[in-house]
């Protein structure tokens, strides 16, 4: 029963609570890139690239069976299996707090989540071959804190206005978070200050990405310069179309499941890091809006990663097509072009503590990570159910983690 931490700093203790000794810093490396993939075989090519870039020794494979040998004697012989040629972290994800954090995101635990969070990912650690994977979750933990935010400013605002003055700072980029801080300092009697806070927002968009701030930001603007009154009750701080994705109106039964995926977001977050988190906030937004307006509830919102679901399987269809043109015409910060894959699939499914368990939203999102860029996938059985023509047979594929082959359209 080891339990791995990569929250806060790169770790490992005993059932019991006791520390294990997990070796220097490119033992932790070794670990945090198994554990990011727990359960998963991480090629040793792969793990040759995290530990040293583009200047490997020419001992590095024989290197890097000495750092398994250590993490094996501090973890446990079996922990550390090899498969061919890669290793696997042999842990139930339970294990593993950064699974856990994942997995409350999934069945929509905010609260579970944000507990899970213990710190920045992989603190202390140099650890540039994990980057996109680290502003990954801390992407995920953004929304997360969004999602939270959003609810306490429209109960105790003024409660809210320190720590979204702080995560503002830090991260200057995120439009919602500049939003819940004009809303939070409206509420509580600071108009001047909200104008002002916009202001702000605006000097780094235009300054540092060269966009100006998006429909969210600007309506929360208007709302106060007219002394809106429903700025007062809370309607303007929660994303668009809260309203139309609220959990009591979500799909039960057999439901129709939308995923998406940036395509290439490994690449952008190394290559465009500022700007794709400017992007992925402002995707957010946008899959919120749209979701909204085909009577779909979101499930997952994690940065690159979006999923909803829809009691239709045509309102789903209406969904990822919109979806697609918005984000094809969408002016995205210079140099971050985003394009998503796209798949639908149909299927009974159970929900608990608001989310959605079962094979069908495994598969409707291994079919988004199969998907080409700017393709729509739809399974057959989600093919039955659209009332249209031009759907293209693509025949019967396996995927990835899902047992049996599908027939995709």
């Amino acid at each position: 029963m080891v339990q791995v931490r990569l929250l806060g700093g790169v770790g490992a203790a005993a059932e019991s609570g006791e520390p294990l000794d997990v070796g220097p810093a490119k033992c932790q490396l070794v670990l945090a890139a198994l554990a990011l993939g727990v359960n998963e075989s991480v090629p040793v090519a792969r793990l040759i690239d995290v530990l040293w870039d583009e200047a490997p020794p020419r001992t590095a494979e024989k290197t890097l069976q000495g750092y398994v040998a250590q993490l094996r004697r501090g973890l446990g012989r079996d922990v550390v299996s090899r498969v061919g040629a890669a290793y696997r972290l042999e842990l139930d994800p339970d294990q593993v707090d950064v699974a856990r954090f994942r997995r409350a995101l999934t069945v929509g635990d905010i609260r579970g989540a944000l507990e899970a969070w213990t710190g920045p990912p992989l603190a202390g650690l140099d650890a540039a071959g994990l980057q996109p994977a680290v502003d990954g979750l801390v992407e995920q933990w953004l929304g997360a804190i969004e999602t939270h935010l959003g609810r306490q400013v429209t109960e105790d605002a003024a409660s809210t206005v320190a720590m979204l003055t702080e995560l503002t700072a830090a991260h200057p980029f995120r439009e919602e978070l500049w939003a819940l801080l004009m809303s939070a300092l409206y509420r509580t009697g600071r108009q001047a200050d909200a104008l002002a806070a916009f202001q702000r927002a605006r000097t780094h968009l235009v300054d540092e990405l060269g966009v100006e701030p998006g429909p969210r930001l600007r309506e929360v603007e208007q709302r106060i310069l007219a002394h809106d009154e429903a700025m007062q009750d809370g309607a303007s701080v929660s994303h668009p179309d809260a309203a139309a994705t609220a959990a009591p109106q979500q799909p039960t039964g057999t439901v129709t499941f939308g995923f998406a995926e940036v395509a290439d977001a490994t690449s952008l977050w190394a290559q465009h890091r500022r700007k794709m988190a400017a992007a992925t906030a402002r995707l957010d937004a946008v899959v919120r809006a749209v979701t909204g307006r085909h009577a779909g509830t979101v499930v997952v919102a994690a940065g690159e990663s979006m999923g909803a679901a829809f009691h239709r399987a045509e309102d789903a269809a209406d969904w990822a097509s919109e979806l697609q043109t918005v984000v094809d015409e969408e002016p995205w910060p210079g140099g971050v072009d985003l394009r998503l894959q796209v798949a639908l699939h149909t299927g009974e499914t159970r929900e608990e503590a608001g989310g959605y368990f079962g094979p069908p939203v495994h598969a409707a999102s291994r079919m988004a990570a199969a998907a080409h860029p700017g393709q729509i996938l739809v399974s057959g059985l989600t093919a039955a159910l659209l009332e249209r023509d031009g759907l293209r047979d693509l025949g019967r594929h396996e995927l990835d983690g899902v047992a049996g082959g599908h027939e995709l359209f």
